[in-house]
């Protein structure tokens, strides 16, 4: 039987866990509808520069400068949001792994 001193030593490490990874999951949907937004913002760009490099008379060079520059920062957004999937995904292993440990007690 443990005694209560020792719960305690237990569950605190336990308690932090968790407050980490309802932040840590936070801070991820925050950055999923940020990215959202941006999407959405990203895709009006694209729609725009269609729509100029379809008037007769456009450069090309400016469609595909501009392109190359949207096509990054959409990149740059989704490798960010994966990063902190990843982030929150070996959270959620960590705690698995704790709580199988205890349960093995």
């Amino acid at each position: 039987m443990m005694t209560s001193s020792k719960q305690t030593e237990v569950e605190q490490p336990h308690d932090e866990n968790i407050n980490k990874i309802l932040e840590v999951k936070e801070a991820l949907i925050a950055a999923h509808r940020k990215e959202i937004e941006d999407t959405i913002e990203i895709v009006c760009q694209e729609m725009k520069l269609l729509a100029e490099v379809d008037k007769p008379g456009s450069l090309i060079e400016n469609y595909v400068t501009q392109l190359s520059f949207v096509l990054s920062r959409k990149a740059a957004s989704i490798v960010s949001l994966q990063a902190r999937l990843a982030r929150f995904q070996h959270l959620l292993k960590e705690q698995e792994i704790l709580i199988s440990k205890r349960l093995h007690r």
